[in-house]
């Protein structure tokens, strides 16, 4: 588990209006960014159909109060050398039953760097070694 923590955020829900509020992003998601991203809206860092993608993604997630799971190209930044991510959303409620923080995690998958027949994509970590498939 500790391992998985840099790639861990948690995203507060504000209403009227309905917002996101990056209380705090692990150090791998800050990597991928190439930058700070604790502590802003998540509305503040992205615009176009790059910002509705998520939004309309988190909504979905506070509205049906259920988890959220996605496998693809990065709906934010698509100049790096990733083939793509897997994130996850799970809703959180302090009353059981409000959506009031979403618990996600993101993780990244480099271009394959063996033979062009491999076509498995291994997860960017610090210690591949430990991963299974």
């Amino acid at each position: 588990m500790p391992r998985l923590l840099p790639n861990l955020w948690l995203i507060d829900v504000h209403r009227n209006p309905l917002r996101f509020w990056r209380r705090l992003v692990g150090t791998k998601i800050e990597e991928f960014a190439g930058m700070n991203l604790t502590g802003g809206w998540v509305a503040d860092r992205l615009s176009g159909s790059r910002l509705s993608g998520v939004h309309d993604n988190l909504v979905d997630v506070v509205e049906t109060k259920q988890p959220s799971w996605r496998r693809g190209k990065s709906l934010i930044r698509f100049e790096k050398d990733y083939a793509e991510l897997e994130r996850l959303y799970l809703p959180m409620a302090d009353d059981g039953e409000t959506v009031d923080m979403i618990l996600a995690i993101s993780v990244f998958y480099k271009l394959p760097m063996l033979s062009p027949s491999n076509t498995n994509l291994a997860p960017e970590s610090t210690d591949a070694s430990k991963i299974k498939s």
